[in-house]
């Protein structure tokens, strides 16, 4: 067992990617200039809070588990007890490695003040969330995927499920009557309502809108961890070349935000041709596959509590689809991830996209106990 950032530890925390993938055709390879220096020391996260990355050996060297251990008290307040979080996680399929991972992981954070241990999932809202339970194909950008053992693997080192979450991916097809009808009376309720897209000219000003408006208002929802800037910002940013303003959107009343609709095109349609590396050609496929992507993953939709009973929720779906879809002729959209207890939500997707334009996905979150040993 290995902890830290050095150089050769984030060398073998990468490089454990390609044992476990490799000759995949669905897998995404990260950049690993990007991972490491996710994990280094400029990392925003390590200014307010611990961080500790793990990898487990053979005697020979060769990677078999990994993983990032993440705490800050300031969570604490939103998970009812002292909580630690764990991502990254990858393992060949073998309890023994993972055991010893987990139980390495559980004692750092129990040290650190810990109950509780819960994951994969970072506090950064940029990383994926859980394992892939069950959902074929290539992986959506920001959205898991591993090998199906994983969830046999963590529910072996005495895991619990804690939460599934839903990524429904919407075929767009028809004029969907239910949802503008509702769309209109809003419109007719709120006179003064402005509805624009992301002003690209002040991108980093409505990054913060952004940010400001999640943590205002998705304090009750499972997982809720606040977003932070700098975090949130390193990501934006990349994306801000290829951004188009129909990509969001933000809908004002009397100059108040009360919604937004933040997405981002499915850039693992390109990076999955790029296999993690720039060069020789892999800057090509990012010039040149970006702006043709028509497939859109839905990060953010979310409508102030007070107007969440006014139809102001479908307004802000209907102008966002108009705009995505006649100007940018967006085929599908990827809503998630959303928990599986949310089943107002899904239903509702159904009803209006109808049955046959749904597919999901499911993943899952696990809970545990800090401290050293099964659980």
């Amino acid at each position: 067992m290995s902890t830290g950032n050095s150089a050769r530890n984030l060398r073998d925390f990468t490089r454990l990617w390609d044992v476990i993938y490799r000759g995949d055709p669905h897998a995404v390879r990260p950049f690993r200039k990007e991972v490491t220096e996710a994990l280094g020391g400029s990392d925003p996260f390590v200014r307010r809070g611990d961080r500790e990355v793990f990898v487990v050996t053979a005697d020979d060297g060769s990677p078999l588990a990994r993983a990032v251990a993440w705490y800050t008290p300031a969570s604490d307040q939103h998970r009812g007890a002292p909580t630690g979080l764990f991502s990254h996680f990858e393992s060949v399929n073998s309890d023994q490695p993972v055991d010893l991972l987990l139980d390495a992981v559980r004692r750092w954070l129990a040290d650190r003040g810990a109950v509780h241990i819960t994951g994969p999932m970072s506090p950064k809202s940029s990383e994926p969330v859980g394992v892939l339970v069950d959902g074929p194909g290539r992986p959506v950008y920001g959205m898991p995927y591993n090998p199906p053992y994983y969830p046999d693997l963590l529910a072996g080192a005495g895991l619990t499920a804690a939460q599934d979450l839903l990524q429904q991916t919407v075929r767009l097809s028809g004029d969907y009557p239910r949802l503008r009808s509702v769309a209109a009376l809003a419109r007719r309720r709120f006179p003064q309502l402005r509805v624009r897209g992301i002003d690209l000219a002040n991108f980093e000003a409505d990054v913060r809108h952004l940010v400001t408006f999640h943590n205002c208002t998705n304090r009750d929802t499972w997982g809720f961890m606040p977003m932070d800037f700098d975090e949130v910002w390193a990501v934006a940013k990349q994306f801000r070349p290829f951004y188009r303003p129909e990509y969001g959107l933000i809908a004002e009343v009397d100059g108040e935000i009360v919604g937004m609709a933040i997405a981002v095109p499915d850039a693992n349609q390109v990076l999955h041709r790029m296999a993690g590396r720039l060069w020789p050609f892999g800057w090509w496929h990012l010039l040149t596959g970006m702006r043709g992507i028509r497939e859109l993953r839905g990060l953010y939709i979310g409508v102030e509590p007070r107007f969440r009973l006014t139809g102001m929720d479908a307004l802000v779906m209907s102008e966002w689809l108009d705009r995505a879809v006649s100007r940018h002729g967006i085929t599908h959209v990827h809503l998630g991830w959303t928990p599986e207890s949310n089943t107002r939500l899904h239903r509702q997707v159904e009803q209006e996209a109808g049955p046959e334009n749904v597919t999901t996905k499911r993943f899952r979150v696990y809970r545990g106990e800090a401290g050293g040993g099964r659980r």
